[in-house]
Protein backbone atom coordinates (compact mmCIF):
# COMPACT_ATOMS: atom_id res chain seq x y z
CA UNK A 1 0.00 0.00 0.00
CA UNK A 2 1.47 3.45 -0.58
CA UNK A 3 -0.19 6.77 0.56
CA UNK A 4 -0.26 9.78 -1.53
CA UNK A 5 -0.17 13.16 -0.41
CA UNK A 6 -1.10 16.15 -2.55
CA UNK A 7 -0.57 19.76 -1.02
CA UNK A 8 -0.38 23.48 -2.76
CA UNK A 9 2.44 24.47 -0.08
CA UNK A 10 5.02 22.68 1.73
CA UNK A 11 4.41 21.54 4.78
CA UNK A 12 6.97 22.48 6.78
CA UNK A 13 6.17 21.02 10.33
CA UNK A 14 5.60 17.31 8.48
CA UNK A 15 9.13 17.68 6.55
CA UNK A 16 11.28 19.46 8.93
CA UNK A 17 9.93 19.45 12.67
CA UNK A 18 8.70 15.87 13.03
CA UNK A 19 12.32 14.25 11.67
CA UNK A 20 12.73 11.81 14.41
CA UNK A 21 9.24 10.16 13.39
CA UNK A 22 9.73 10.26 10.05
CA UNK A 23 12.30 10.89 7.32
CA UNK A 24 11.59 12.61 4.32
CA UNK A 25 13.70 12.51 1.05
CA UNK A 26 13.40 14.56 -1.73
CA UNK A 27 12.75 12.83 -5.02
CA UNK A 28 12.25 15.35 -7.93
CA UNK A 29 11.09 18.97 -7.32
CA UNK A 30 8.12 18.99 -4.98
CA UNK A 31 8.36 14.94 -5.20
CA UNK A 32 8.98 13.67 -1.35
CA UNK A 33 8.77 9.98 -0.27
CA UNK A 34 9.29 9.10 3.70
CA UNK A 35 11.81 6.92 4.70
CA UNK A 36 9.77 5.01 6.73
CA UNK A 37 8.16 1.24 6.37
CA UNK A 38 4.80 2.22 4.87
CA UNK A 39 5.95 4.36 1.78
CA UNK A 40 4.04 8.14 1.81
CA UNK A 41 4.66 9.95 -1.55
CA UNK A 42 4.37 13.73 -0.57
CA UNK A 43 3.79 16.18 -4.14
CA UNK A 44 3.80 19.87 -3.28
CA UNK A 45 2.26 21.62 -6.46
CA UNK A 46 3.79 24.77 -6.06
CA UNK A 47 7.21 23.03 -6.28
CA UNK A 48 6.90 20.77 -9.10
CA UNK A 49 8.42 20.96 -12.26
CA UNK A 50 6.42 22.34 -15.25
CA UNK A 51 6.10 19.15 -17.39
CA UNK A 52 3.41 17.43 -18.65
CA UNK A 53 3.30 14.46 -16.23
CA UNK A 54 2.74 17.20 -13.47
CA UNK A 55 0.23 19.43 -15.33
CA UNK A 56 -2.87 17.82 -13.41
CA UNK A 57 -1.26 18.75 -10.31
CA UNK A 58 0.02 22.27 -10.96
CA UNK A 59 -3.87 23.20 -11.74
CA UNK A 60 -4.08 23.15 -7.79
CA UNK A 61 -0.80 25.87 -7.45
CA UNK A 62 -1.16 28.22 -4.93
CA UNK A 63 1.06 30.45 -5.91
CA UNK A 64 0.50 33.19 -9.03
CA UNK A 65 3.55 33.30 -10.04
CA UNK A 66 3.73 29.28 -10.67
CA UNK A 67 0.23 29.21 -12.08
CA UNK A 68 1.08 32.12 -14.13
CA UNK A 69 4.38 29.91 -15.69
CA UNK A 70 1.73 26.86 -16.10
CA UNK A 71 -0.96 28.74 -18.07
CA UNK A 72 2.17 30.54 -20.33
CA UNK A 73 3.32 26.62 -20.82
CA UNK A 74 0.18 25.46 -21.80
CA UNK A 75 -0.70 28.19 -23.98
CA UNK A 76 2.70 28.17 -25.75
CA UNK A 77 1.84 24.02 -26.33
CA UNK A 78 -1.56 24.84 -27.18
CA UNK A 79 -2.48 22.34 -24.49
CA UNK A 80 -6.45 23.00 -25.45
CA UNK A 81 -7.54 20.56 -22.35
CA UNK A 82 -5.65 22.12 -19.94
CA UNK A 83 -6.94 25.70 -21.22
CA UNK A 84 -10.50 24.26 -20.47
CA UNK A 85 -9.77 23.66 -17.06
CA UNK A 86 -7.41 26.66 -16.73
CA UNK A 87 -10.48 28.79 -17.08
CA UNK A 88 -11.89 27.10 -14.20
CA UNK A 89 -9.00 27.74 -11.73
CA UNK A 90 -8.68 31.47 -12.65
CA UNK A 91 -10.20 32.96 -15.04
CA UNK A 92 -9.03 36.46 -15.50
CA UNK A 93 -5.51 35.40 -15.65
CA UNK A 94 -5.61 32.42 -18.58
CA UNK A 95 -7.65 35.29 -20.13
CA UNK A 96 -4.61 37.50 -19.92
CA UNK A 97 -1.97 35.02 -20.54
CA UNK A 98 -3.92 34.27 -23.39
CA UNK A 99 -4.07 37.96 -24.70
CA UNK A 100 -0.71 38.38 -24.04
CA UNK A 101 0.59 35.22 -26.11
CA UNK A 102 -1.70 36.53 -28.79
CA UNK A 103 -4.01 33.30 -29.25
CA UNK A 104 -7.06 34.99 -27.54
CA UNK A 105 -9.16 34.85 -31.01
CA UNK A 106 -8.15 31.47 -31.60
CA UNK A 107 -9.64 30.10 -29.07
CA UNK A 108 -12.87 32.22 -29.16
CA UNK A 109 -12.78 30.19 -33.13
CA UNK A 110 -12.08 27.34 -31.70
CA UNK A 111 -15.54 27.48 -29.17
CA UNK A 112 -17.85 28.84 -32.32
CA UNK A 113 -16.38 25.60 -34.38
CA UNK A 114 -17.55 23.74 -32.01
CA UNK A 115 -20.60 25.58 -31.79
CA UNK A 116 -21.23 25.06 -35.23
CA UNK A 117 -19.97 21.14 -35.00
CA UNK A 118 -21.76 20.14 -31.51
CA UNK A 119 -24.48 22.54 -30.74
CA UNK A 120 -27.48 20.97 -31.78
CA UNK A 121 -26.40 18.28 -29.40
CA UNK A 122 -24.41 19.33 -27.01
CA UNK A 123 -24.32 23.35 -26.42
CA UNK A 124 -28.48 23.74 -25.38
CA UNK A 125 -27.52 21.46 -22.23
CA UNK A 126 -25.13 23.37 -21.38
CA UNK A 127 -26.65 26.89 -22.16
CA UNK A 128 -29.25 26.44 -19.58
CA UNK A 129 -26.28 25.63 -17.28
CA UNK A 130 -24.56 28.66 -17.52
CA UNK A 131 -25.00 31.77 -14.96
CA UNK A 132 -25.62 35.28 -15.53
CA UNK A 133 -21.95 36.16 -14.57
CA UNK A 134 -20.62 33.23 -16.98
CA UNK A 135 -22.47 34.18 -19.94
CA UNK A 136 -20.96 38.06 -19.26
CA UNK A 137 -17.60 36.95 -19.73
CA UNK A 138 -18.43 35.50 -22.93
CA UNK A 139 -17.97 37.76 -26.41
CA UNK A 140 -21.52 39.51 -26.95
CA UNK A 141 -22.10 38.24 -30.54
CA UNK A 142 -21.33 34.23 -28.60
CA UNK A 143 -23.87 35.37 -25.75
CA UNK A 144 -26.53 36.33 -28.94
CA UNK A 145 -25.73 32.87 -30.90
CA UNK A 146 -25.82 30.61 -27.27
CA UNK A 147 -29.17 32.22 -26.84
CA UNK A 148 -30.51 31.96 -29.75
CA UNK A 149 -29.42 28.41 -30.55
CA UNK A 150 -31.18 27.75 -26.21
CA UNK A 151 -34.17 29.11 -27.88
CA UNK A 152 -34.31 27.01 -31.01
CA UNK A 153 -33.72 24.11 -29.15
CA UNK A 154 -36.85 25.18 -26.47
CA UNK A 155 -39.04 25.62 -29.54
CA UNK A 156 -37.79 21.65 -30.74
CA UNK A 157 -38.72 20.77 -27.65
CA UNK A 158 -41.78 21.86 -27.03
CA UNK A 159 -43.12 20.76 -30.32
CA UNK A 160 -41.98 17.07 -30.16
CA UNK A 161 -44.27 17.21 -26.81
CA UNK A 162 -47.06 18.49 -28.42
CA UNK A 163 -46.90 17.04 -32.03
CA UNK A 164 -49.94 14.08 -32.00
CA UNK A 165 -48.06 10.37 -31.72
CA UNK A 166 -49.13 7.79 -34.54
CA UNK A 167 -49.24 5.01 -33.51
CA UNK A 168 -49.42 1.60 -36.26
CA UNK A 169 -51.78 -1.29 -35.57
Amino acid sequence: MTVTIISARQPRKVLYQYTDDVRWEKIDPGHYKSTDLLPVHLFVCNELSLEPKNYPLLLFASSEEKLRQFFEQIVLKDHEMYIHYAHFVDYDLIEEVLKMASKQSTYQKNLERYMKEYGEVLLPGLVHGLTEEDLRRLDQEIQKKLKELAKNQDGKQSRRRSAPQSHED
